[in-house]
């Protein structure tokens, strides 16, 4: 197994000094001469993975591993690892949970049906519901969501949890005015910049025309029971 460690020479050695340390240093270790380089103090080169034999785990397309200077001033270099996949596999992840109901810690009741989620996916995807759960933190709550289909309720929840969703010309209106008064974010008009520019230019313009028809009325505050 190749060594962890860096042989340091001084700058003086000669040829024959630098030919015998480099016979007799340990394999994946490095000489170096100079002073130091650049990023490192103390005339000090050091590097955790060698420079021979088993270098540890390289770029691929399940992650990376770079060099990363280090910020408090000593010699030791860290390293950036980073997943490749980490949103795509994280989003993968919580539509696999709900799918099987595992960990579900909030129900939805509205139009005669429930739906279980996760109040983290929830509250990410609305402050509508952040506020709400905010303020009722019980184990599981059952939030009642009054003059809500439960046609537009499902949409939503496979909206937060899937980022797409795929909704009827004769729906579209209800299910665009129930995610305005949820303030579901990449559907909902909040008037904040971040989100304004998240929203599809159709959709705004759709949002223009219902405000010039009939008015969204907010929906009552949801009703609670603790399980």
């Amino acid at each position: 197994m190749p060594s962890r460690f860096v042989v340091v020479a001084e700058s003086s050695l000669t040829e024959l000094q630098r030919e015998k340390r480099q016979r007799t240093a340990p394999l994946g270790t490095e000489v170096s001469e100079g002073g130091p380089g650049p990023g490192l103090g103390d005339g000090k080169i050091v590097d955790l993975r060698g420079r021979g034999g088993d270098e540890g785990p390289g770029p691929d397309s399940k992650g990376s591993v770079g060099p990363q200077a280090a910020s408090n001033g000593d010699a030791e270099q860290q390293y950036s690892l980073r997943w490749n996949d980490f949103h795509t596999s994280i989003l993968s992840s919580f539509r696999h949970l709900r799918e099987e109901e595992d960990f579900v810690d909030v129900t939805l009741a509205c139009d005669g049906r429930s739906f279980t989620a996760h109040k983290v996916v929830l509250s990410a995807c609305s402050p509508y519901f952040r506020r709400l759960l905010k303020a009722n933190p019980c184990q599981h709550p059952i939030v009642i969501l009054r003059d809500v289909a439960q046609k537009d309720m499902e949409a939503l929840l496979r909206f937060m949890y899937h980022g797409e969703v795929h909704v009827g010309q004769e729906q579209l209106s209800d299910f665009l005015k129930t995610a305005q008064t949820l303030q579901v974010r990449g559907l909902a008009d909040v008037n904040t910049k971040e989100n304004q520019e998240n929203i599809p230019v159709s959709t705004l313009k759709l949002f223009a025309t219902l405000r010039r028809g009939e008015a969204v009325t907010p929906l009552p505050t949801p009703g609670r029971l603790d399980v």
